[in-house]
This record gives structure tokens, C-alpha cells and sequence, in this order.
């Protein structure tokens, strides 16, 4: 009987009514023992009283570094219902749990949408009711999953209930989860809790229990069985610790053997009651019959828990280490077939080095990583080499373990890492050369914009490579990353000649080590390689980043953002984490280039702006770039400056430094400021007219020429251009002779300017780069209204107003605007419809359904359920005044 709790009662009602706006979630936060669990079961007994199914699962302390550990209690019920998924799907939830036959890991979004499908595809039979206690104790897996679907389930027949201590929920859950705080009964309510007990006390206890209690109902269940207990009792002692106390004090009243059995249930962290009599001498039910008696455990087939959690810690923390250190070694040795669980109590129970203990908990580290779990693997890692004697062995288990702590974004916790391994392999002169541990240290160099020092670390390898061996790949890759993003010819030449003899490397690797390098000389070759590259789906992130790297240099643009969206698609909860968040940048700058402005800011939104690395300038950039050509030139021209001024060595980092001068000289030009704008662009070429970065520099010659039409400057800026059009002849792209075309018509006296204008818009592939196209437009537009030739010029100014207007772009509409009023026409500024108006997940959906795209397909690209995606479009329909799918596509159109 729940005294009290009414009103919670009924705001988890309402919160789970069908009838509620938005998807049915609540969660109840509180002191131990305040009666979060009773609620709970109270909800779950009305759920299914109304007819729908109740998936339960409770954090454990034990098993809060267990990768999937709350999800295997909520989902192992329904793997025999995985055959009905998706094939991807269901392979990634069946590798996750251990089942199937994959070799790599699972990608991580692939198998949250695994566990949405199966929900949803239960919820069509059934209404689902999802009850989860302690989420506070769930493991970081089951979180993020958890976290997942809860922001997913609008218009689902599901509803989540979840109990967590204390006053905030975890991180992945704070502005998703709508929470109630469970406050003490009052002294009427406790006084009734009271009344209610077999054995109520009286009298003088009464009212010392009543005053200790404080209002718990746990305690004032459990304080009158310890009214002899004087430490129960003492004073200015927290509530929680009384009722540890009490704990305590009744375990001395049971039999040996039993105590024994709780403490191995305590040690053992898991409800299965196999894994306990494992270690017990064989016994009769009767060893649990006391502890179930005196309220300690339930039991059921199979299955043994402790009524409460505190019951757990009162056990185990009574016990004295050595007796627990024993317990852990007893499990570690029947759980031989179960390596994850079993390096768990191995670490527990080791405090000095020991290198098969190491091994153990190393190759359970590797378990995890295979299912998937990249952060508990690299916490295993680490933990191996604490254990580990030797020097070599400690440090290449921690650089392994940064590895994985920077592929999941955990950037400062990996940096940590290498520096302690590099210190480990000073000491140690047989891995003072190792690969790997020049590569990260020199990936953490790179991530600190260091380009001279981390291409210095990797030279030792790469003037002896060994044969295939991960470490000097990673070095070979890092060496063509550093020599693009410095820009340093010395860079560029030593990475070639170390890759030259080099056969073993993987063709996307090497063609991406070597486009970095040479990004025209290699053009062709890595051209005609694409197309096998992209025959058949990559699902590795790291190798689709590879390609994705070769499709930007290469002005690939639009492949290079499908690609880079395959894992930073910014709809995942993790995007901006991949791979140290370089990934993410990388696809803000290519939506950037793509004319998909409002994405590339959603994309790279979840960056820390205030960190120091090297994604961070390139988020900088497009923040930038966007603020500089819609006309918010202060905050663009800052943005330039905080690049310029948070690079240690301009010198050595080239390519960031000619896109910060880009920036710094558009949003000048934007303002009308055509010198500073000269100034700014024309520090992307030396004193001599060469490119200050190889790559980069070229792009920008053409509104270089276009300052300098517009300062009289323009015989200083025709060497710049023929130096660029002659260094990249090898390979140059239809955008880059679009933009070298466009130069040419800017600088270019009488006549002559028409070839050249129609010449860079003669490729309809230049609509890929619709801002610099709309730029080109507007030019010949204005070359064409001075010629007089106002019906020609017309056009091509109305559709570069189009476009800078579908941009944003408004100092640049507004220069188009003027040329068409001057050419007799008075163009209106286009107001925003009805979809401007919608939320903006139901805008992306919307979108995609008037793109020809179904329920389906788009529920694939948002990672959202078909029904979510149907809920949506329903709700969408009659704010924008249509009855058909048909309508979308006109109602898009019309903004």
C-alpha cells in the first residue's frame, strides 16, 4: 500500500497518458528509500492492467562498467523478434550482444535504430511500458541507447517510467526526461506508514523513529527492526547510512552459511542465481530461507535480488577486503567462459602489477570494443596497464587505449594517455622508436595546430618503415595529413618519398595519403579510382572519412558530404565526437562549399567552440565564412582573428591560415570595404605571387581579381592567377576552372570579359558551389547591364538574386536587387511561408517528403521510427494547408 503519493501517482498518469502532448515519458528523483521503486511497480501493475507489455531493467552498481548490462535485462526477452529487422540491424544487435558473427564493430547509430525498429515493431501488437530503476547505476551504453530513444518516441505507443538518485538525472538525460522530485512524507503520512507495520512500535521508539526517519519510508520500515542498534540512532548521521547500518546490524542475526551466500550475491553483482551457487558448496534452498524471511532477497526461478540496493552495499561494505578480494577470485574462476565478467572481478581483486591478470582484462577490453563499447574497452585498456610490469607492454596498452578514447570523442582523456605512455616510452629505449607511439603522440600535436613538431615525431619512422604493420600506417596517414594542413614543401616531399616503396598500404589509404600531398598531380589517378571505391556501401567510418577526405580535395563535394554524413550525420547523438570531431568539421566545411549553409551550422553545433584543436578552427571557419557573406562581418571578422591569433606557428599550418585571410578579406568585400579586402586576400600568396598554401590559396584567386577590379589593381593579381592555372594544370576540377574563368572575366578589359564569364558558367556542375556561381551570375549580370544588353543581363542577375536569398545572403541579394532595379526591374524580397514557421525536425521531415523520399527512408537518414516520421507529417499537414504528400513538394518550393 502506497501512503501518500497521490498526487506522483497522478502526474505519472498523466505524464503516460495516450492523451498527453508529445511522447509518454516521466521520471521520479529522490533520496534512497524515498519510494521511487514502489511507484514504479505500482505504474507497471497499472500498465498492464490496461493491457500493455512492461520491459523492466534496474542499474546495478556491480555492473555500471558492463557494457550493455541494462540493456541485455530490457532486451534479451526480445531477441527472438530481431529476424524481423533490417538486415545491418539486426546484425549490429545481435554483435552487440554477443551473437553474432561480425567481425568489426557494430556501428553505433546502426544499432540504436536497431532497438527503435524492435520497439516500435512490438508496439504495433502491443502498447510498451519501459520501467527503469537506478538509472543512475545503468552502464554509459545503456544510457546513450536509452538517451536515444527516449528523444525518438514521439508518436509511438511507448511510454518510459525511470526512478535515478538523487536531484538530476545523468547528463545524457537532462532536457529529454521530465522529472518529478519525491519529497519526505509529512508526520501524518509517516505516522500511518507506522500503523501499518505487523510489529508497529510504540511509545518512546516511536517518535525516536518517527524523528530519525525524517519522512523515508524505507526507513521507517526498516529503523524499528534496529532499535537496538545504537549507531542506527546516533546523531547528525545521514538517512542513508542509518538504513546501511540497519542493514548491517541484521546480518549478524543470520546463519554463517547464509551470510556467506549474500556476501557472494553482493560480490557477484548479478541476478543470476547460477553464477552465485558456482562458487557455493552445494546447499539446499534453505541457505536463502533466513535472508528471505528478514527481508533481505527475493527469490525466483533462476533469479536472486536484494530488495534494495543499499542492502548490496550494507553486504559488501561490511565484509573485510581480504574475504572480498577472495569472493572475487572464487567468481573470477567460474566465470572462465565469460572473459568480460571475469576481468571484472580479476581487476577488482588485483592491486599489484600482474601481467596475466593484464592479458585477461586486456582481451575482455577487445570483447567490448568488438561489441561496439569503444569507451569501456579503452577503460579496460587502461586498467591493463596499470596491472602491467612491463614498461613497453604498459605503455602500448595505454596508446591503444587512447586510440579509442579519440575515436569516440573523449579528446582530453586521450591527450592524458599519450602523454603518460610518451613518458613511459622515454624510459624505455626499445620502444622509443615505436610506430604507434610516434603517431599519437603525433595526432596530439596536430589536435594542438603543432604541424612542425608533429611531423617531427613521425620522421624517425618514416625513414625505416617496417613491413604491414598498423603503427606505420597510422604514421604514413598522419605524415599526408600534417603536409596538406601545412602546406610545407619539405613535408610534402619527405611523405613521397616514404610512401614510394610502400605496396602494402590500402588504395583508399594510400590515395588519400597521396591526393593530400599532391592533390592535382594525383587528381586523375585517384579520378578514375573512385568509382570502385564507392561500388559498394562502406560501413566503416574511419575508411568512408578516408575517401570523403580524397572526394573534398578533389572538389567531390557533394560524395564527400554523403560520406562524412554516414557518421556525422549531426542527428546522431555522437556526431560531433567521431574521430577527435575532425569529421563533423570536415562536413561543416563541405555543406559550407555546398551551399547548404543552415546544415553546416546545425552540423557543427555541437562542437565546443571555447576548446583549443585543430576541428575547432575549422568549425571557426565555417562559422565564419556563413556570418562573413550573410552580412554579420563583426562577429565574422573576430572569428578570423581568433584563428589567426590561436595558431602557435602561422608558418607551419598554412591551409588555416589562407582560409582565416579568406574570411578576414569577404567580410570586408561583403561590407564594401573593396581595399581591406584586396589587403586580406592577398595575403594567401607570397610576396612573389605563389600560393601561401598549395591547395587551398588557388580558390581564392578569383575574389582576389574581384577586389581588385573594384581597387585598380588589377595587373598585380594576372600573375597570381597564371601561376595558379599553371600549378594545378595537372588536375584542376570543373569548379576550380570555374573559378579561374571568373577571374580571368574580372580582370579581363572590353570583349574579352564575355568568353571568360560564360566560360565559368558554361558547366552545369558549378550549380554544386551555388554561392560561387551565384557570385559569377551577378558579375556578368553587372558586365552586361553596363554593355547595355539589359534583356540578357536580367536573368542572369534574377537567378543570382535567387540563389543569395535562398542562402541568406543578404548584402549580396541586396547587390543584385540593385542591379535589377537599375535594369528597370523591382524585385520584392521573398517572404518566408508557412514551412519557415514548422519546429525544425518536422521542416527536415517535411523537406525530405516533398524531396520524393518515404516514411521509411527518411526515419533511415533522421534515425527516427516511420510512425515518428508519420506522426510528424500529420501534424505538419494541415499547418501548411495541404491534404496530400502530392502538395508537398509546391508547398517546399513556395518556402
Amino acid at each position: 500500500m502506497l501512503v501518500g503519493r497521490d498526487r506522483e501517482l497522478s502526474l505519472i498518469a498523466d505524464a503516460l497518458s495516450p492523451h498527453a502532448a508529445g511522447p509518454s515519458l516521466i521520471a521520479l528523483l529522490g533520496e534512497a528509500g524515498i519510494g521511487k521503486s514502489a511507484l514504479l511497480s505500482a505504474t507497471a501493475e497499472a500498465a498492464v492492467a490496461r493491457g500493455a507489455r512492461v520491459l523492466r531493467a534496474r542499474g546495478s552498481a556491480a555492473e555500471t562498467d558492463l557494457a550493455y548490462a541494462g540493456l541485455h535485462q530490457l532486451l534479451y526477452p526480445l531477441l527472438d523478434h530481431a529476424d524481423a529487422l533490417p538486415t545491418r540491424q539486426r546484425a549490429a544487435l545481435l554483435t552487440a550482444f554477443g551473437f553474432g558473427d561480425e567481425t568489426a564493430a557494430p556501428d553505433r547509430m546502426i544499432f540504436n535504430m536497431a532497438v527503435l525498429t524492435l520497439l516500435s515493431n512490438l508496439a504495433e501488437q502491443q502498447p510498451l511500458l519501459l520501467v527503469l530503476d537506478d538509472l543512475q547505476w545503468f552502464d554509459p551504453v545503456s544510457r546513450a541507447l536509452l538517451a536515444f530513444l527516449i528523444r525518438r518516441l514521439e508518436g509511438e505507443p511507448i511510454g518510459v517510467v525511470a526512478a535515478c538518485r538523487g536531484e538530476r538525472l545523468p547528463d545524457e538525460f537532462e532536457d529529454a526526461l521530465p522529472s518529478i522530485v519525491l519529497g519526505p512524507l509529512g508526520p501524518a503520512e509517516s505516522r500511518q506508514v507506522l500503523d501499518l507495520l505487523p510489529d508497529a512500535p510504540d511509545g518512546a521508539l516511536r517518535e525516536q523513529v518517527l524523528a530519525t526517519a525524517e519522512g523515508n519510508p524505507l526507513a521507517l520500515h526498516e529503523l524499528p527492526r534496529a532499535m537496538r542498534n545504537a549507531e542506527v540512532f546516533a546523531p547528525a548521521i545521514p538517512v542513508t547510512d542509518r538504513l546501511i547500518a540497519a542493514f548491517a546490524a541484521q546480518l549478524t542475526a543470520l546463519p554463517a552459511d547464509t551470510q556467506r551466500a549474500l556476501l557472494v550475491t553482493a560480490t557477484a553483482g548479478t541476478t543470476d542465481q547460477d553464477v552465485v551457487l558456482a562458487v557455493l558448496p552445494p546447499a539446499r534452498a534453505e541457505v536463502w530461507r533466513p535472508a528471505e524471511q528478514a527481508g533481505l532477497v527475493r527469490l525466483s526461478p533462476g533469479r536472486i535480488e536484494f530488495r534494495h540496493p543499499l542492502i548490496r552495499s550494507a553486504i559488501y561494505g561490511a565484509a573485510p577486503w581480504s574475504v572480498r578480494r577472495k569472493v572475487h577470485l572464487e567468481l573470477a574462476e567460474a566465470l572462465a567462459g565469460d572473459i568480460v565478467r571475469q576481468a571484472w572481478h580479476l581487476a577488482a581483486a588485483t592491486i599489484e602489477p600482474d601481467e596475466e591478470v593484464a592479458q585477461i582484462i586486456e582481451q575482455a577490453a577487445m570483447r567490448s570494443w568488438h561489441r561496439g563499447a569503444l569507451a569501456e574497452g579503452a577503460t579496460g585498456l587502461v586498467r591493463a596497464a596499470q596491472l602491467t610490469p612491463g614498461v613497453r607492454d604498459h605503455g602500448r596498452r595505454l596508446f591503444h587505449a587512447a586510440i579509442e578514447f579519440f575515436a569516440v570523442g573523449m579528446v582530453s582523456q586521450a591527450r592524458t594517455l599519450v602523454a603518460r605512455a610518451g613518458e613511459l616510452v622515454a624510459l624505455n629505449d626499445e620502444s622509443a622508436d615505436d610506430a604507434m607511439a610516434r603517431a599519437w603522440r603525433s595526432v596530439d600535436a596536430a589536435q594542438s595546430c603543432e604541424l612542425d613538431r608533429a611531423y617531427d615525431l613521425l620522421t624517425p619512422a618514416l625513414d625505416s618503415p617496417e613491413l604491414y604493420d598498423a603503427g606505420t600506417l597510422t604514421v604514413l596517414i598522419m605524415a599526408g595529413e600534417i603536409s596538406y594542413l601545412s602546406g610545407r614543401a619539405g613535408h610534402r616531399a619527405r611523405s613521397l618519398r616514404a610512401m614510394a616503396d610502400i605496396d602494402w598500404i590500402p588504395a583508399e589509404y594510400r590515395l588519400d595519403m597521396l591526393v593530400a600531398v599532391d592533390p592535382f598531380g594525383f587528381a586523375e589517378t585517384a579520378r578514375k579510382s573512385l568509382p570502385d571505391m564507392m561500388a559498394s556501401e562502406q560501413e566503416h567510418t574511419a575508411l568512408n572519412f578516408h575517401i570523403a577526405r580524397i572526394c573534398m580535395r578533389l572538389d567531390e563535394t557533394a560524395t564527400a558530404v554523403r560520406l562524412l554524413n554516414s557518421g556525422a550525420n549531426p542527428e546522431r547523438p555522437d556526431a560531433h565526437l567521431l574521430l577527435g570531431g575532425i569529421m563533423t568539421a570536415y562536413l561543416g566545411v563541405s555543406l559550407f562549399y555546398t551551399g547548404r549553409w543552415d546544415e553546416a551550422e546545425r552540423a557543427i553545433a555541437k562542437i565546443d567552440i571555447g576548446a583549443e584543436s585543430l576541428p575547432v578552427q575549422f568549425v571557426r571557419f565555417t562559422q565564419a565564412a556563413v556570418a562573413a557573406l550573410r552580412g554579420e562581418t563583426v562577429h565574422a571578422s573576430t572569428l578570423a582573428a581568433e584563428i589567426l591569433a590561436r595558431i602557435p606557428d602561422p608558418a607551419s599550418t598554412g591551409e588555416v591560415i589562407v582560409k582565416a585571410y579568406w574570411v578576414a578579406g569577404m567580410a570586408a568585400t561583403t561590407e564594401g570595404d573593396y581595399q581591406s579586402g584586396f589587403d586580406w586576400l592577398r595575403k594567401a600568396f607570397d610576396a612573389a605571387g605563389g600560393p601561401l598554401h598549395y591547395g587551398a590559396s588557388c580558390y581564392y584567386v578569383a575574389d582576389l581579381a574581384a577586389a581588385a577590379a573594384r581597387t585598380g589593381r588589377v595587373e598585380q593579381v594576372g600573375a597570381i592567377l597564371e601561376r595558379a592555372v599553371s600549378d594545378t594544370a595537372a588536375g584542376s576540377s570543373p569548379r576550380l576552372r570555374a573559378i579561374f574563368d571568373r577571374a580571368r572575366a574580372l580582370l579581363a578589359t572590353g570583349a574579352d570579359a564575355e568568353q571568360y564569364f560564360r566560360a565559368a558558367l558554361g558547366d552545369a556542375t558549378g550549380e554544386q558551389w551555388p554561392f560561387e556561381r551565384a557570385q559569377t551570375q551577378l558579375e556578368f549580370g553587372e558586365w552586361l547591364r553596363r554593355a547595355r544588353r539589359i534583356a540578357e543581363a536580367r536573368p542572369m542577375l534574377s537567378d543570382a538574386l535567387r540563389i543569395f536569398e535562398r542562402l541568406g545572403a543578404a548584402p549580396w541579394a541586396e547587390r543584385a536587387r540593385a542591379e535589377l532595379r537599375a535594369a528597370g526591374l523591382n524585385p520584392k524580397p521573398v517572404s518566408q511561408g508557412a514551412v519557415a514557421d514548422l519546429p525544425s525536425r518536422t521542416r527536415q521531415i517535411v523537406e525530405l517528403a516533398a524531396a520524393g523520399y518515404t516514411n521509411k527512408e527518411i526515419g533511415e537518414r533522421l534515425y527516427l521510427s516511420h510512425r515518428t516520421v508519420g506522426s510528424h507529417l500529420y501534424q505538419a499537414f494541415p499547418l501548411l494547408g495541404v491534404t496530400a504528400r502530392s502538395q508537398l513538394r509546391d508547398v517546399v518550393a513556395e518556402g
